[in-house]
């Protein structure tokens, strides 16, 4: 049967008197239909936009910048009084909430919720418009039997997201504690490692300057996500560019852009290509020396994005920048060869554990999606 959705629900009922002490929940509390974070707050203090007192069962939609969907079902009981932001659609249904969340996350109740959105940089639908979009609702029945369903994949997703998390978490804390010295990897027998020496990034690299002429069929490469958890480039697709003055970058270079190094914004190549002039590459000077995915590891080290924050020039965030003779001159503790190669390997385990479980994530995520567009024609 075709309804209004202001027809099986209360969108923004009638607010209660806001508490003296609540949690709040504001636009930036969820992701993915995730409460990431409470904030507890007293009403003398409230920010103006706290306003929507929330019951167990209501559905918080995001009505500013509604194609985020990080929607919210309130299925638990909480210690304080939950207030969420105006940003918010408080709605309450007497039909199955959680099949009228899952309803809200469709592809095609979004295409009727961005058909009415206002504003360019921060879109948003006003509750009357909401209230007036049509939706096909099944019998409770089955509705029951669809959130069950449902319920049980978003259980998995979540559990799926956290472990994901988790193992981004120990990739970092176990970064840090290799690079910091706070661990040692040592094979069997080995008594004592060799001391890490100081060195200059000049000593470990050099620069590679040679140009690209722009009718080359080599392939260009940019870094994967372009800070934080990646280490590596990737191909994309670069029919369309002129290539003109684009740097030759081979396997085992490394590439980092010279505005944000200090964000990480740097990778191990894995192929033989160009890249942008924007970028500076870099090779290992001596392989018997150093090995380049210990240094691609490094340099997203915590410690090492402050070294070259403090050594880019620049009067602010935007135009600072890390040539390689600035670059070259910052000094740094390296352990031996077969110390990093130990290092990037354990690294890499982790690093390849995460790709297979956001692998899977992205598996469940689709399959969600698959059957939000199948139950919900």
């Amino acid at each position: 049967m075709e309804r209004k959705l202001g027809d099986i629900s209360v969108v923004n009922p009638t607010t209660k008197d806001i508490p003296n002490q609540f949690y709040y929940i504001d636009l930036e509390s969820v992701t993915g239909g995730v409460l990431s974070k409470l904030i507890i707050v007293n009403k003398s203090e409230a920010p103006s936009r706290a306003q929507r007192v929330v019951e167990t069962g209501d559905v918080l939609f995001q009505t500013v910048r509604p194609y985020q969907q990080n929607n919210y079902l309130v299925s638990e009981e909480f210690e304080l009084p939950v207030v969420a932001s105006t940003g918010y659609a408080q709605i309450r249904t007497e039909e199955n909430q959680r099949f009228l969340y899952s309803l809200l996350h469709t592809k095609s109740f979004l295409n009727e919720v961005l058909l009415r959105c206002t504003g360019s940089s921060y879109p948003a639908i006003n509750s009357n418009d909401l209230k007036e979009i049509s939706t096909f609702i099944p019998e409770r029945k089955e509705q029951k039997r669809i959130a069950e369903l449902m319920q049980l994949l978003e259980e998995r997703i979540a559990k799926q997201r956290q472990l994901v998390e988790a193992l981004k978490s120990y990739k970092r804390g176990l970064s840090t504690a290799l690079f910091t010295r706070r661990i040692r990897i040592a094979n069997a027998g080995e008594s004592q490692l060799p001391e890490w020496k100081k060195r200059s990034l000049g000593e470990v690299f050099s620069e590679r300057t040679e140009r690209a002429r722009g009718d080359e069929k080599l392939l260009a490469v940019t870094i994967n996500n372009g800070v934080q958890d990646r280490e590596t480039l990737e191909l994309k697709d670069n029919s369309s560019e002129d290539k003109t003055n684009y740097k030759v970058v081979h396997i085992g270079d490394l590439a980092y852009n010279s505005m944000r190094m200090w964000q990480g914004a740097c990778g191990v190549s894995s192929y033989d290509g160009i890249v942008s002039p924007a970028y500076t590459v870099v090779f290992v000077a001596d392989p018997e020396m150093d090995y380049a995915p210990f240094w691609g590891y490094y340099f997203k080290e915590i410690s090492m994005l402050h070294t070259f924050q403090r050594n880019s020039q620049g009067l602010t965030s935007d135009t600072w920048n890390l040539k390689y003779d600035k670059f070259s001159k910052i000094i740094v503790n390296t352990p031996c060869l077969e110390e990093q190669v130990r290092i990037a390997s354990l690294i890499d385990h982790v690093s390849n554990a995460i790709t297979v479980n956001e692998e899977l994530l992205d598996r469940l995520l689709n399959y969600k999606r698959g059957l939000l567009a199948g139950m919900f024609i």
